[in-house]
């Protein structure tokens, strides 16, 4: 059987897979979202090709107690360097929750075969004739159960637009245990000292 395909006519697994599976790929493309962050913003190359991690520094004034002149401070120039990662938000979203509902209409049934088990040969058998792959083989019509088709209920069947209501609930996806490694060792980086020491 032919299902007319033309009329938004399936059967009821690939219509309720559809959303599911447009789940699973946004995952997919916030974790690569996610990891384009981390090489763009967290590191940059060098002219020889080598990945480095990108650094900030800034300079700030810090005071610090005058040891020649008890109760006064000595204002010291201090140069920080900091990961620029470990400054910011890795920005990694999972679903938490999804809530998906669909207005589907079961408009026929079409039957299914299985493959039978060669009582001699231990091959698979088909109510076709044909095995894939297999030019001959005997054949005994199996069991044919049916799988029920479908479509998304519409104003007009021939229209190729039907309503869906989804809600998705997000987190903020806990840090990979890989990245959080990476993330603490940036943060042992962390350096501050007076101006003009190496």
């Amino acid at each position: 059987m032919t299902l007319p395909m033309q009329q938004g006519i399936l059967p009821l697994e690939y219509l309720i897979a559809g959303p599911l599976e447009a789940l699973v790929k946004a995952q997919t493309l916030s974790a690569r979202t996610t990891a384009e962050f981390v090489g763009e913003v967290g590191f940059e190359t060098d002219e020889k090709g080598v990945s480095r991690v990108r650094m900030v520094d800034f300079e700030y004034v810090h005071p610090r107690a005058d040891p020649d002149n008890p109760g006064h401070v000595i204002d010291t120039p201090v140069k920080v360097r900091v990961p620029l990662l470990s400054l910011l938000q890795v920005p990694s979203i999972a679903v938490e929750e999804a809530s998906l509902e669909l207005n589907l209409r079961v408009v026929g049934q079409q039957p299914v075969q299985r493959p039978q088990l060669d009582r001699v040969t231990g091959a698979a058998k088909f109510a076709s004739g044909a095995r894939p792959g297999a030019t001959s083989l005997p054949i005994e019509m199996a069991p044919s159960p049916v799988r029920m088709i479908g479509s998304l209920t519409t104003p007009k069947l021939a229209e190729q637009t039907a309503s869906m209501k989804v809600s998705i609930k997000l987190k903020q996806a806990p840090v990979p245990e890989g990245l959080s490694q990476i993330l603490h060792l940036l943060g042992d980086a962390t350096t501050a000292r007076p101006v003009g020491e190496q």
